[in-house]
């Protein structure tokens, strides 16, 4: 599979972490193929709804590398601003 793009959220909600020092919780929409969601929130209340309904996919523990490369840092720094982060996993174009 490919790299996912990454995206930051365009809603505002602030928190004060530092950074690496917190759980985050990952999501996948099942309202869009293919787009997953990290947040501090565990309930995942801030998720954009036009993507609802979202499915807890697990949490990445304090200091622990996020999934398919994602920059923790700059995840949780997009997670302070915004509130949560969106990626988009692309198809796999490659044959078997």
């Amino acid at each position: 599979m490919s790299a996912p793009t990454f995206k930051p959220s365009m809603r505002p909600k602030a928190s004060a972490s530092a950074v690496g020092q917190r759980t985050l919780h990952m999501f996948a929409s099942q309202g869009r193929a293919g787009i997953h969601a990290v947040t501090a929130d565990r309930g995942g209340t801030g998720l954009p709804a036009s993507m609802q309904p979202w499915t807890y996919s697990g949490d990445v523990p304090p200091r622990r590398a996020l999934p398919h490369g994602l920059n923790r840092a700059q995840a949780e720094v997009a997670i302070d601003k915004d509130g949560f982060v969106l990626w988009r996993m692309k198809p796999d174009t490659t044959s078997a």
